[in-house]
């Protein structure tokens, strides 16, 4: 039987019945294990929760005739030190698919991509190629094993319109090691995806005012760390960058930012009504739970 996430904690609309969640699973130097298809690993836990995520939203009406698809998994490695996934996520607004890939190709480095083409097929040690409009980061700083410790924060939610699923990862308490991937519904219904290296994000969203994918450089921000917003992704222009390009917000109100690197993953910030917030990635976004 696989290991489960430990659950941080549940935000649910009691009216609703929906609900986003939060969990945390902590490794050993001894059991992170990145290039592993074996139950417990890193890796395989991750993929798992995304494959539950995954059997959650293709039942909502907006993905009706729009399944999303894993594509890639942990057994698709054809190579030592290659191991990921690729997720295909049909465009909701337009035809055509969002490709997501994420994969190690050595032991200290990861890739990902977010693509609107891809090639299927045993190319990149089983991971296959991205194609057409392409975003990618090709030189996270990673390590397959860990001296002392790695650890991974996931969130979701499931609510029809407003899915995400956020994976971010904090290794050898390192703020090298402190980033996520993210894959989110923006709000006009279509989905984003992409990775967040320190604070620069790569991926792609949907510009609708052009009708083109764009490839947003930041996270929306404020000076005040303490102040949570929606969480948006931008590209600044004009004089003294003071310009919001390409602006895309999350349509789910339980994905938050802020900008203020003091806080590390897992970090959490009370919030009104007994809820909290915890923080994906030292680099990334929170995630509104209500403790349980």
């Amino acid at each position: 039987m696989r290991v489960k996430l430990v659950r941080v904690g549940i935000l649910g609309a009691i009216t609703s019945g929906f609900m986003a969640t939060a969990k945390l699973q902590a490794w050993t130097n001894a059991t992170w294990i990145w290039d592993s298809a074996a139950a417990g690993t890193p890796c395989v836990e991750v993929l798992n929760e995304m494959r539950d995520w995954i059997a959650a939203i293709n039942v909502n009406a907006s993905q009706s005739g729009k399944q999303v698809v894993l594509l890639k998994d942990e057994n698709s490695s054809t190579a030592a030190n290659f191991r990921g996934y690729v997720i295909q996520l049909p465009m909701q607004n337009q035809a055509g698919s969002l490709y997501h890939g994420f994969h190690s190709n050595t032991t200290t480095n990861i890739r990902g991509y977010v693509s609107t083409g891809f090639n299927n097929d045993t190319t990149n040690s089983g991971y296959g190629t991205h194609t057409g409009t392409v975003a990618s980061d090709t030189s996270w700083s990673w390590t397959n094993t860990v001296t002392t410790s790695g650890q991974i924060v996931i969130g979701s939610s499931t609510v029809d319109g407003e899915e995400f699923f956020v994976w971010g990862w904090s290794l050898d308490n390192s703020s090298s090691y402190a980033d996520c991937v993210m894959i989110f519904k923006d709000e006009r219904g279509e989905w984003a995806a992409g990775g967040v290296d320190g604070a620069t994000f790569a991926g792609l969203v949907y510009d609708d005012l052009l009708a083109e994918w764009r490839n947003p450089s930041y996270f929306e921000s404020t000076s005040n760390s303490a102040t949570l917003l929606p969480m948006s992704l931008y590209t600044p222009a004009g004089p003294s960058n003071t310009e919001f390009r390409y602006r895309i917000t999350a349509a789910s109100p339980d994905l938050l930012y802020t900008y203020g690197t003091s806080y590390s993953q897992a970090s959490y910030v009370p919030l009104a009504g007994g809820d909290n917030a915890v923080l994906a990635a030292q680099y990334g976004p929170f995630i509104r739970y209500t403790p349980v």
